[in-house]
């Protein structure tokens, strides 16, 4: 499904029969997406993050907030064409973008690790994982179904990929 250098263990409690995994450096799921789609809702629960976004080159600025501001990624179809082009011209804008994406995982791992979880579902029908913050909002992840043990994971059960977190 993806490269092993291409994905991360978020681990869920032993209590559950499955760990999560998610893709980093992709605009269209996972830790980039989730950046690029929903940073200004993450910035308020993230230290440190917006001081990554204010690093980016102004370009890099106006297409992100193009992009937040669509209410579907398809809708942003020429800014994520640019925002392509701006992540793989640039080092040090990738490095800020992976340092970023660094951050909310982190922040991810602290609410799997000390949040208790509820379901939902979208309109879809597709799982969410939805974690109470104290400040009255949820984060919600996006989960696919269950799929195959990633070794590289060091965890032997099988894996919910998520594609993308916002919040309630």
């Amino acid at each position: 499904m993806y490269a092993n250098d291409d994905l991360l263990n978020l681990c869920m409690p032993q209590s559950h029969s499955y760990t999560c995994g998610i893709v980093k450096n992709d605009v269209m799921q996972g830790l980039l997406h989730l950046y690029v789609r929903h940073h200004l809702a993450f910035e308020y629960e993230v230290p440190g993050l917006r001081a990554q976004r204010l690093m980016l080159p102004s370009e890099m600025q106006n297409v992100l907030f193009r992009i937040a501001k669509v209410s579907n990624i398809n809708y942003a179809k020429a800014d994520v064409v640019d925002f392509k082009r701006l992540y793989c011209a640039d080092r040090k804008t990738r490095d800020i973008l992976y340092r970023a994406q660094l951050m909310i995982r982190r922040f991810m791992e602290t609410a799997i690790s000390t949040l208790s979880m509820t379901t939902s579902s979208n309109q879809k029908g597709q799982l969410q994982l939805c974690y109470q913050l104290k400040n009255a909002k949820k984060l919600v992840l996006g989960v696919s179904d269950i799929k195959k043990t990633v070794r590289s994971f060091d965890d032997s059960r099988r894996v919910r990929y998520i594609k993308t977190a916002f919040f309630k």
